[in-house]
């Protein structure tokens, strides 16, 4: 983009039918082009010329890559919040390229938008005091989608959002060069895994080590195709394992041991049960199918996501025929109990996704194979219109090369040596297979008392660990020989969570502060990493909200016992508030 490029104001309008932008390299096919470019104004406008602009929270910045989703909820909230929860749900967001996946959802919180997509790329809107309304949102472009949407079902004709935008300056488009140095990290850790089959992440609060062990299981998993949770088939993500390390945690937990169990006529007796990691390595060790072809998930994904869209429109899908020819009408989108499928609208002939798939391979639809005629057409359809192949049965292979990753978040907090027992030593890259087993604590128990327990090479390990943490004695020599540590950077979390340089530059200016001699003293374990300045860029807290609810209280635990605390806390709270260029962060108020 050049200088002149960076100077033109372009003014987007959304409507309930089409979404136009006076930048004629605007397409909705590929919206991730909005990283290059920065909002001006945006506006909502009546068929009457009647203007409304954003009704700002305290501290919310007058203009924002979220100020325009946050205006389309301003002005159709009470539509919005009175959506059936599962319209919420499947409500459409983002695609940033035709092809993708649609991104959907509107959340009632952070938690419930997590447990969907682990990603800190949202914003949250405030009503009536303490509810929220959470939806996806990055860049510019990223929720145009959601705007439009919220148009065709709550606007009146006439209605449209205007949003003025400019090109950013050349300084300003660093998210593509961050992105590739944040890969290039990412790589690197990745190769660490795989030479040494077992690895902690160590560093100080906030660094955002679970968040790169996810982000490195599944580019294990997917071997290099993602690294975002989200984005996995759901057979890669049950190659992925968590458990959370306590002081209570033992080897019952981990490994077996005896579980009371109840039977039907009230007898309580115990019985043998594998732990997480036990079971989670008996699955890896599972034998799979290989030489197969069936793409009928990826085929059907499309196909609802279209019906999905026509059905949203009122007008159905009319692409499908049957297979005499003749067109079927107004093809409309289903989901129940968690079940996706299709109808013609006005009929009760339901064609769901499990019976579609059984046709698929050969098998009647349903037992009586009633209304299979349709199934076929739709098969048929997929084939045709949406990459469909012809099934072809697996074989099964003896062997299971997929990979898995079992994450140990705060591994040092539970009593490690405890904990593993016997496998400390089947973990070591040295003594993995079939080959080197050992007895567990309860072989005697076990259906063949010989059979001994062994981890496969196809298993990896990471764990996490706060390096302040004072039961980090708890790590005894043996078993730091069958790990590789990495120690994870403050700066380095900023860079691996892409937080906005302004914000970097308040933490940098934070963290040499705790470590300088004349001010905090403390060595770079306590530095505080980019999770914990994550809600200022996210519109969640103010600077000011950020010290007084986690940084303050982080300090003074730091500096508890200490006879010059105060005085530390002090000068640290004047170096982080003496910034007057910076930002004040959105909050997510209404």
């Amino acid at each position: 983009m050049n200088n002149n490029e960076t100077k033109k104001t372009y003014e987007l309008r959304i409507t309930a039918d089409e979404i136009k932008s006076t930048d004629p390299t605007f397409t909705m096919k590929n919206l991730s082009l909005g990283d290059n470019y920065q909002p001006k104004d945006a506006y909502f406008r009546t068929a009457e010329g009647e203007i409304t602009r954003r009704n700002y929270g305290k501290n919310e910045r007058k203009i924002s890559n979220q100020t325009l989703p946050r205006l389309a909820i301003q002005m159709f909230e009470q539509s919005i919040v009175s959506l059936p929860e599962s319209e919420r749900a499947t409500f459409p967001v983002c695609r940033y390229h035709s092809g993708d996946e649609i991104i959907r959802g509107i959340f009632p919180d952070v938690d419930s938008f997590k447990k969907k997509r682990k990603s800190i790329e949202f914003l949250i809107y405030k009503y009536n005091e303490d509810k929220q309304i959470v939806i996806y949102c990055w860049s510019i472009f990223s929720t145009l989608l959601f705007v439009q949407e919220c148009l065709k079902r709550f606007g009146t004709s006439g209605d449209e959002f205007i949003l003025v935008y400019k090109g950013k300056e050349k300084k300003e488009i660093r998210v593509g060069e961050t992105q590739t140095m944040t890969n290039h990290l990412l790589k690197s850790y990745v190769s660490h895994l795989l030479k040494s089959k077992n690895l902690i992440l160590r560093g100080a609060p906030g660094t955002g080590k679970t968040f790169l062990a996810n982000e490195m299981a599944a580019d294990v998993v997917s071997n290099g195709r993602t690294t975002q949770i989200n984005e996995l088939s759901e057979d890669e993500k049950s190659r992925i394992g968590f458990v959370q390390f306590h002081p209570s945690y033992d080897y019952t937990d981990f490994v077996e041991g005896l579980r009371p169990t109840t039977s039907d006529d009230g007898v309580v007796s115990f019985t043998l049960k594998d732990g997480s990691f036990k079971s989670f390595v008996e699955k890896a060790k599972k034998t799979k199918k290989v030489n197969g072809q069936d793409n009928f998930e990826e085929a059907w994904a499309k196909f609802f996501d279209a019906v999905t869209e026509a059905s949203i429109e009122g007008e159905g899908y009319n692409k499908l025929k049957t297979l005499t020819g003749k067109p079927v009408r107004n093809l409309l989108a289903y989901e129940r109990n968690e079940i996706q499928g299709v109808y013609p609208a006005k009929t009760n002939t339901y064609l769901n996704h499990d019976q579609i798939y059984n046709v698929y391979r050969g098998l009647p639809g349903t037992p009586k194979g009633g209304f299979d005629a349709y199934r076929k057409a739709i098969v048929k359809h997929l084939k045709e219109e949406f990459g469909l192949k012809n099934y072809t049965a697996s074989t099964v292979d003896s062997t299971n090369n997929q990979n898995y990753v079992f994450i140990i978040d705060e591994i040092n907090r539970g009593e490690i040596s405890k904990i593993f027992g016997e496998l400390f030593f089947s973990i070591d890259p040295g003594y993995r297979g079939h080959k080197e087993g050992v007895y567990t604590q309860y072989a005697n128990l076990h259906e063949n008392p010989e059979e001994k327990f062994y981890i496969p090479n196809n298993v990896y390990i990471i764990g996490t660990m706060n390096d302040i943490d004072r039961s980090v004695d708890t790590f005894d020599f043996a078993m730091r020989r069958r790990f590789t540590f990495l120690e994870i950077k403050a700066e380095d979390s900023a860079q691996n969570m892409l937080i906005q340089e302004k914000t970097k530059e308040l933490m940098t200016r934070l963290n040499e502060a705790i470590v300088a001699k004349e001010k905090g003293g403390l060595s770079t374990d306590y530095q505080i990493g980019a999770s914990y300045f994550l809600s200022i860029d996210n519109g969640e807290e103010t600077m000011e909200q950020l010290w007084d609810t986690k940084l303050y209280p982080l300090l003074k635990d730091y500096f508890r016992g200490e006879h010059k605390a105060k005085e530390k806390l002090e000068i640290l709270e004047k170096v982080y508030s003496n910034d007057g260029d910076l930002d004040e962060a959105e909050t997510s108020t209404r």
